[in-house]
């Protein structure tokens, strides 16, 4: 259904935790994201908070992960070519809104509409090798999962030669990862292999689990971040 909204403000802002919430009718909440191509979503989102749609993404987060906040949850079923300018212009139904903060669709943390500054954490610059993080919301994020797509754009990223990109993933203790000063979520990066852009890949934080084979955590245990080496571009 498409719903021509005139009498009902519906308005997003990002609050103080970097997430992304929306108002309807005068009340603020997360966004619950029924969609097949939430990449679209993130370019209208963008525009109508005055940013440039162009690199609109937004990021999400497990379904059984908690907002920073404990807000109502509007259930947002919204279909986007990716050029409106608001959320309303997109196909949608009337928001439905739920007071349990139950989501189990695609749920938003927060959004990004700018580039996503990349850089290769390593104690070594000359080798072109490094964990992978990545500065969303204000933080940077260590890359836990990605695939070779994703790789061949992190190094046209950070200037460096994509042809020969190579993904090796490294074994990190708790230890280490809180030396590291990584105090958040790790992310997921996924691309399709059409993708021109590192933004239009599909972006999710994800769980950092330190378990044996056994399951237990400890600090004894590792686990893998994504490491990724990129040739130098020759002249």
């Amino acid at each position: 259904a498409i719903c021509h909204e005139h009498v009902s403000k519906v308005d997003i802002k990002i609050d103080e935790a970097q997430e992304i919430q929306l108002l309807h009718d005068g009340i603020w909440g997360h966004i619950c994201l029924y969609t097949s191509a939430p990449e679209l979503i993130g370019k209208v989102l963008c525009r109508q908070l005055g940013e440039d749609g162009t690199n609109g993404q937004i990021i999400q987060i497990p379904r059984d992960h908690k907002w920073a906040q404990e807000l109502p949850v509007w259930h947002q079923r919204a279909q986007c070519y990716g050029n409106e300018s608001h959320i309303q212009q997109c196909q949608h139904d009337k928001p439905d809104i739920s007071f349990q903060t139950v989501c189990s669709a695609t749920k938003i943390s927060t959004l990004t509409c700018h580039k996503i500054p990349i850089i290769l954490r390593s104690n070594n610059k000359a080798l072109q090798f490094g964990i992978v993080e990545a500065y969303i919301a204000k933080r940077w994020l260590p890359v836990y999962r990605t695939n070779q797509h994703a790789v061949r754009l992190i190094c046209q990223v950070i200037g460096l030669d994509s042809s020969y990109a190579q993904l090796h993933y490294v074994e990190i203790q708790r230890g280490s990862y809180n030396l590291l000063n990584y105090t958040q979520f790790p992310i997921n990066i996924h691309c399709k292999g059409t993708e021109h852009t590192l933004e239009e890949c599909q972006i999710k934080l994800t769980y950092m689990s330190f378990s044996g084979t056994w399951g237990m955590d400890s600090d004894l245990y590792s686990t893998k971040l994504a490491g990724v080496r990129c040739p130098k571009l020759e002249n």
